[in-house]
């Protein structure tokens, strides 16, 4: 067995003898890193189509990144349009080329493809290194004969092409927070089990959110993460109370809520309770008891609520402000830190992110982070840990972001877990290169959870 570790990558073209037959024709060198034999015949997956071809040697072209085939053979790739490919696995019996991943789309996306940066920019992405990429929405799935209406990026126009496209390899969910929202007017369940349940389909993440309460328990089970959570439980009037006791700051907060939305800071004066958001507007509400309180809360945040103790957060030039830690995994499988975006938010804001009109401001990884205090080192130290136990509680997962709170002594505290970060900060203000990792490497993941399916197989297989 033979994996390309260096990414090379290959393209296909017509061999002009007339041949009733399938064949791959390779010349000497291609035969001896294949570990193949003229004469011998192998499993051919490109992309999305399969077939069994008869390997004969060809000494026209020495040239290793491209490959031959018969006309029975290339006419068979139906989806194939010249596009350069990326060596998935290779065995004595099998050669796979161009890894398939399909990106979920919410249904605004699906409805303006050619508007949307993010989406176009990984599609081009993916063709530079040898990936079939596709987005898709959920209701666009035809069940029946498990196909998905995609759009396909054409590699010679740079133009979306709409078709019916088989189930891909990897699943990478980005479309509309919550899940079950893209599913109004299809059968939910029935998609769910046949997408997303589906085991012979990789995930970039292996779960669709994380919703507060979940990761609080995460990080509470382990003991080398439990220290970044604040002490937080599910809101009923007794923790209300409780929290508010003894507390001098708390933060309310839907647990499926994103963007600083669904979020309260209850705090207690010596006559009443005040509640207040926001960033660049604050709002305040005030309420003579507990009961009034809860209420409140439950009427403006809903019923899956969570209270936390507030962060006494660090400042930059008088300015609270937090952390998003995006957190992807590379090719080998193994976490790297790809951007970090500091939101720095007014004086008095409530809510530290960009929504509520903080700055954004992105720093490369491995610089010193505009003299906060925080170090490299303890930043690489609180992201290990907290995304071990986030695997463990979850399994497999391949890019997060997560913000954080930096407190007025230099502790990191975890605010909030995403299992889709944005991208349209980072688009305004990271580099090219940071860009080009924030949007390439889950496409690099994809290879890799590929490969190793492949290489499990090959394994329990006895070697065939």
């Amino acid at each position: 067995m033979q994996v390309d570790s260096r990414e090379k990558l290959y393209r296909l073209e017509i061999m002009g003898q007339k041949s009733t037959e399938k064949i791959l024709y390779l010349n000497n060198f291609q035969l001896d890193s294949f570990g193949l034999n003229d004469g011998q015949k192998l499993f051919l997956k490109i992309g999305f189509t399969s077939q069994k071809v008869k390997v004969s040697k060809q000494n026209i072209d020495s040239d290793n990144t491209k490959l031959y085939l018969s006309p029975e053979a290339y006419n068979g790739l139906w989806h194939y349009k010249g596009e350069s490919m990326s060596l998935t696995f290779s065995s004595n019996s099998k050669l796979i080329f161009g890894p398939t991943i399909g990106i979920t789309v919410s249904w605004n996306t699906w409805r303006k493809i050619d508007k949307i940066y993010a989406i176009k920019k990984r599609a081009i992405l993916a063709l530079e290194k040898g990936l079939f990429f596709y987005c898709f929405h959920y209701n666009k799935i035809d069940l029946e004969n498990n196909l998905v209406k995609a759009y396909i990026l054409n590699p010679k126009t740079y133009q979306w092409k709409k078709k019916y496209l088989p189930y891909p390899q990897v699943l990478y969910h980005r479309s509309t927070f919550p899940f079950k929202k893209d599913f109004e007017d299809t059968n939910s369940d029935n998609v769910y089990n046949r997408i997303w349940l589906n085991q012979n389909i990789e995930k970039i993440n292996n779960t669709i959110y994380f919703d507060k309460w979940n990761v609080y328990k995460a990080l509470a089970k382990s003991e080398d993460a439990v220290e970044f959570q604040p002490p937080s439980q599910l809101l009923t009037k007794s923790t209300l109370k409780q929290f508010i006791d003894r507390y001098s700051r708390c933060y309310v907060k839907n647990i499926y809520g994103r963007g600083g939305r669904q979020v309260l800071k209850v705090e207690k004066s010596k006559s009443d309770f005040i509640c207040s958001t926001g960033g660049k507007k604050i709002r305040n509400w005030r309420f003579t008891n507990l009961e009034n309180l809860y209420e409140f809360l439950q009427d403006q945040l809903g019923k899956d609520l969570i209270i936390q103790k507030g962060i006494s957060l660090a400042r930059l030039n008088d300015n609270p402000f937090d952390i998003r830690v995006l957190v992807q995994k590379n090719i080998e499988g193994n976490w790297v830190i790809s951007a970090l975006s500091f939101r720095v938010a007014d004086k008095n804001a409530v809510i530290t992110n960009c929504a509520a009109g903080a700055k954004e401001i992105c720093v490369p990884p491995g610089e010193n982070p505009l003299g906060s205090g925080l170090s490299l080192k303890s930043l690489e130290n609180f992201t290990n840990k907290t995304l071990s136990a986030l695997e463990k509680y979850y399994g497999p997962l391949g890019e997060l972001g997560l913000d954080i709170g930096l407190d007025t002594n230099g502790k990191i505290w975890l605010i909030e877990a995403n299992s889709q970060p944005s991208s349209r900060g980072y688009r305004e203000a990271a580099s090219k290169e940071v860009l080009r990792d924030i949007f390439g490497l889950p496409l690099d993941y994809a290879k890799y959870l590929i490969k190793k399916q492949y290489i499990k197989a090959y394994q329990e297989s006895g070697g065939y």
